[in-house]
């Protein structure tokens, strides 16, 4: 783990090159993350620290990367959500609407529940705000692409706790059958 979460701190090579491997080690620490949380809970605060450092570069993947590393560790780790939910919140408002998609994917993924109701009030008040934002993006580690007010309407129904957002289904023929009718709902509606 040191040696992947050492090349937020570090970085290496050209731009491009920096890009690429901190996105690479983000979807590693991710997939880990969502299996395994404990063993990359180590990393979470470097991870926040890159989310500071990275806000105001150029490179908007990176800081998606890090917020679905993030999201990915925080959602079975119900005190470390707490703490990154307003992180999260904050990076709605992003001048980049690849940042601000994917950080309303993390709010929809993470589900804000329990003490976090009022983190999840003003998230649906935030993330409604995006319904007018119609850039498309691929979602980090799902490869699909969407829209940031597809990932807000369905931050919205999983905070709500009526939905699933993309990386959250669960391998059931019931739940892929509705959401594969509410996507091609959605295609129409956005033709």
């Amino acid at each position: 783990m040191p040696k992947l979460t050492s090349i937020i701190s570090k970085g290496f090579g050209d731009e491009k090159e920096i890009e690429f491997s901190i996105v690479t080690a983000m979807e590693i620490i991710a997939e880990i993350g969502k299996h395994y949380p404990d063993m990359v809970m180590t990393a979470m605060p470097i991870l926040q620290d890159g989310l500071k450092r990275f806000e105001k570069t150029k490179t908007p993947r990176i800081l998606a990367a890090i917020i679905y590393a993030m999201a990915c560790i925080g959602k079975n780790q119900p005190s470390l959500a707490k703490s990154i939910v307003p992180q999260f919140l904050t990076l709605l408002k992003h001048q980049n609407f690849f940042v601000r998609g994917h950080a309303a994917w993390a709010l929809g993924y993470i589900k804000s529940e329990g003490e976090q109701a009022k983190e999840a009030i003003e998230a649906l008040a935030r993330l409604a705000r995006l319904f007018g934002d119609n850039s498309k993006f691929i979602l980090i580690g799902l490869d699909k692409t969407v829209s940031v007010r597809d990932m807000a309407r369905r931050a919205i129904r999983s905070i709500e706790g009526r939905g699933v957002v993309f990386g959250s289904e669960k391998n059931t023929s019931e739940k892929k059958s509705s959401l594969t009718k509410k996507s091609r709902r959605d295609k129409k509606t956005i033709r």
